[in-house]
């Protein structure tokens, strides 16, 4: 992976504690969103940090219903 010496380098996250209210990123501003998510706009995510919240949260999936045409 190269790296760009203008962007700055993506530190660790730490994971929210339990009594942190969730977002309701459905109707926040992009910047709001992005800052609660902890995420970096210019440079996404690392993918240690990737790893990290895919194991805490699973995959970004939607389960599929049987049954209903859409």
């Amino acid at each position: 992976m190269r790296t760009n010496p203008n962007k700055p380098e993506a530190k660790p996250v730490t994971p929210q504690s339990a009594t942190t209210k969730a977002p309701d990123i459905a109707s926040a501003p992009v910047p709001d969103t992005l800052s609660a998510l902890k995420v970096n706009p210019d440079i996404g995510l690392m993918r240690t940090e990737v790893n990290i919240r895919r194991k805490e949260h699973g995959y970004n999936e939607v389960a599929e219903k049987k049954g209903h045409p859409f």
